[in-house]
């Protein structure tokens, strides 16, 4: 039998809801997370800080103010919420607008950041994934039938019958 003939058939035969549902309940394997491209100095104190925003809102490179302030300085390329090392400023990064500087911010230490730049998240479309989707659960139910069925395999080859992975 052509196994990948038989899982087109089921995969037909699979209600859109339930082809829908299974989208949202992995939702989070199709979502690329916002990534942002930062320039942080790290200061010791307070005004240390002060004088690192004005000197970056001035237009000097974060390097050169980190160097003149006693700091610093940390390029982060292409950071996560989730893979920004110092969670107490994590909201002050991803809140700022592309070329914004924050004011001074406590975090592990007292730092200034700029936004370099930002991707926004993206999802793939339901309609991206759908074909995926179904195949996927056509092969589970192939498995399904086919061990229902007591047949080692029951004639039925699930090899190659399409998975289905995130981004």
């Amino acid at each position: 039998a052509d196994t990948e003939a038989y899982a087109r058939r089921i995969a037909a035969t699979i209600p859109e809801a339930d082809v829908r549902a299974r989208y949202e309940q992995r939702r989070s394997q199709f979502t690329t997370p916002e990534q942002r491209t930062l320039d942080q100095v790290i200061v010791p104190d307070e005004a240390k800080a002060a004088d690192a925003a004005r000197r970056l809102n001035g237009g000097e490179a974060a390097a050169v103010v980190a160097l003149a302030v006693g700091g610093t300085h940390v390029a982060h390329t292409n950071v996560t919420r989730d893979s920004f090392p110092d969670r107490a400023l994590v909201q002050t990064a991803f809140d700022l607008p592309v070329g914004a500087t924050s004011s001074p911010v406590r975090g592990l230490s007292w730092s200034v950041l700029r936004v370099v730049s930002a991707v926004p998240e993206t999802t793939q479309a339901f309609a991206e994934v759908r074909d995926g989707l179904a195949r996927e659960m056509a092969a589970r139910e192939v498995r399904t039938r086919a061990a229902a069925s007591g047949a080692e395999g029951g004639g039925l080859s699930v090899a190659g019958v399409g998975g289905m992975s995130g981004p």
